[in-house]
């Protein structure tokens, strides 16, 4: 088991940007609210939803890490539902063994 205070290998900064719900839960025998949601997130660049400057100059930083990609996951409703459309995210990559 890793280490729960070690640190991210790499962090994106990333916008949820869409939510489409799907008509039917990954198992049958699961209540309608964990039907999945297929969520589509996209990295910030610099000038991304930034409001201020702290949040330009760091959108910048992760801008220049990772200047192009989207991650989509498949997220049960429950869950999918406390993303909020247009608010970035931070996703970290840590090593699982």
């Amino acid at each position: 088991m890793s280490d729960t205070n070690e640190a991210p290998v790499m962090r994106c900064k990333m916008i949820f940007n869409s939510a489409v719900e799907g008509r039917y839960a990954y198992n049958q025998s699961q209540p309608l609210e964990d039907r999945l949601v297929k969520c589509q997130f996209g990295v910030v660049i610099a000038g991304s939803s930034a409001s201020a400057e702290e949040k330009a100059a760091e959108n910048a930083v992760f801008g220049a890490s990772t200047p192009s990609g989207s991650i989509e996951l498949n997220i049960v409703k429950r869950v999918a539902d406390r993303l909020i459309a247009g608010k970035a995210y931070y996703v970290d990559f840590t090593a699982a063994d």
